[in-house]
């Protein structure tokens, strides 16, 4: 399926527009990739239902502003990600929204288990601000998995997974 198009990214992280841009090469030819500050309406450190929440709520608030700003796309992909509860253990996972305008679709990256011990002040500061305090002396470039996992995988290729898992809808017919 190869054939020009525009995306637009509730976010400005560089490791969620890598992540992004990288999912839809794979299916795309001459993609443009822009991204721009979207509110999410959520915690800064989403737990559970939030996580899907505040990525429905950042397409919902980049279609208004992508329709106040008159700027038209052929996709919308917004990334959030934070920690559930699953199996009494704690994950993070990146869970993605694409939404073209007549349907929306949605996927969920691998998971890294956080230590229960961590969890409370987690909640309080958030994971990227807990693993800069725990790891003083390492690069956070690439995310917290990017530290764990000696950037092997890393934050941009969790948004790469969610993405193409969320990609799936729009390639397959249903």
């Amino acid at each position: 399926m190869k054939r020009n198009i525009k995306i637009v990214v509730a976010s400005t992280n560089e490791n969620k527009i890598e992540g992004i841009k990288k999912a839809f090469n794979y299916y795309f030819n001459n993609i443009s990739v822009l991204g721009y500050k979207i509110e999410s309406n959520v915690s800064n450190q989403p737990f559970d239902d939030q996580i899907k929440l505040g990525a429905i709520n950042r397409i919902k608030n980049l279609k208004n502003y992508c329709k106040t700003n008159k700027i038209k796309a052929n996709y919308f992909v917004s990334v959030e990600s934070g920690i559930i509860n699953l199996f009494e253990d704690f994950y993070n996972i990146s869970f993605c929204v694409i939404d073209d305008g007549k349907k929306q679709n949605f996927g969920i990256s691998s998971a890294f288990l956080i230590p229960k011990k961590f969890i409370k002040n987690i909640e309080k500061i958030g994971l990227g601000n807990f693993t800069k305090e725990k790891f003083r002396n390492k690069n956070y470039i690439n995310g917290t998995i990017g530290i764990l996992t000696k950037n092997i995988i890393t934050r941009a290729e969790l948004t790469n997974q969610s993405t193409i898992m969320a990609l799936n809808k729009f390639l397959n017919k249903e």
